[in-house]
């Protein structure tokens, strides 16, 4: 007698999820489309296939919307990244081979997003919810960074010059540039290439 109500109820959370999928891939496409300061309520919900009132539903605001569907999605691929490095049950150039490895190959899946993550990381200096959620991504991003390179440091695998604060900042910085680099130039030096050099060069410090 219950197995159809749990079956509707089953149904009802698929479709809020679908449709909650749907606005995050609609405001990441409009984005990289018409830019973040162009990009309105309307088009998301357009492109969604959804209506307005679905974005308050789901999100709060289109603001709330788009920092989920930017620093969101950011997170979520740099997130199994930093897992890799902090795996501290295997050698360094391991873990730092695997990490590259992984960026590389989700950056590769995600090229034609690129734009969003650069309006992303333009938005963190920005006052205001956006911006607030940026922040939070690069400071959290930095602060794992130093630790694993503190870490390094400890087990004598790099310099004992290196401060991991200041490093941490300089591979996020980097990686910006990198970012920068391959939208500016997509048929120049592969990203594989650089992240390997840098993961080197960070390695053979001394």
């Amino acid at each position: 007698m219950n197995e159809v109500p749990r079956m509707q109820r089953r149904s009802a959370h698929e479709a809020q999820t679908d449709t909650r999928a749907a606005l995050l891939r609609g405001a990441r496409s409009c984005v990289a489309e018409h830019g973040l300061a162009k990009t309105t309520s309307r088009m998301i919900a357009t492109a969604a296939g959804a209506n307005l009132a679905s974005i308050t539903y789901y999100f709060g605001s289109k603001d709330e919307l788009l920092g989920e569907a930017l620093f969101g999605e950011l997170s979520a691929r740099i997130g199994p990244v930093l897992e890799l490095l902090e795996a501290t049950d295997e050698p360094a150039p391991t873990r730092l081979a695997k990490a590259v490895q992984a960026l590389v190959t989700d950056f590769e899946e995600a090229s034609d997003e690129l734009p969003v993550f650069l309006y992303a990381l333009m938005e963190s200096a920005e006052p205001g919810p956006l911006g607030d959620g940026g922040r939070r991504l690069l400071n959290s991003l930095q602060d794992r960074l130093a630790a694993v390179i503190a870490d390094l440091k400890q087990r004598k695998l790099i310099a004992t010059w290196v401060d991991p604060t200041a490093m941490a900042a300089l591979l996020v910085a980097t990686g910006h540039g990198m970012a920068l680099h391959a939208h500016l130039h997509p048929d120049g030096v592969a990203i594989a290439a650089l992240a390997n050099q840098l993961a080197s060069l960070l390695l053979s410090a001394r």
